[in-house]
């Protein structure tokens, strides 16, 4: 867990997930609730790969609503290819 941190404050997000993954095997809930922060902030930065890693890792799929709000974002942001990859991924599941 302790790596996993300090890639996080390195703004490492994806290196985190596997030390996150690990922790989360260990029913750590600290892990648990940083893999649902990286979900929270792939929305903020409409990445799509960000939101498929931590999602993996957690063995949850987010709902439509969740990809499409992640598709505005990137839309706004100018992500076209993470925008039409949530779109479709809201439409379809992921």
């Amino acid at each position: 867990m302790d790596l996993a941190k300090l890639y996080l404050k390195a703004g490492r997000e994806v290196e985190a997930i596997d030390f996150l993954e690990a922790a989360l095997a260990a029913e750590s809930v600290d892990a648990r609730t940083q893999l649902e922060s990286l979900q929270a902030i792939a929305v903020e930065q409409g990445d799509v790969f960000l939101m498929r890693s931590a999602s993996r890792a957690l063995d949850h799929e987010p709902a439509g609503d969740v990809w499409q709000s992640l598709a505005d974002t990137a839309t706004r942001l100018g992500r076209e290819r993470d925008a039409e990859t949530a779109l479709r991924l809201a439409t379809v599941g992921g």
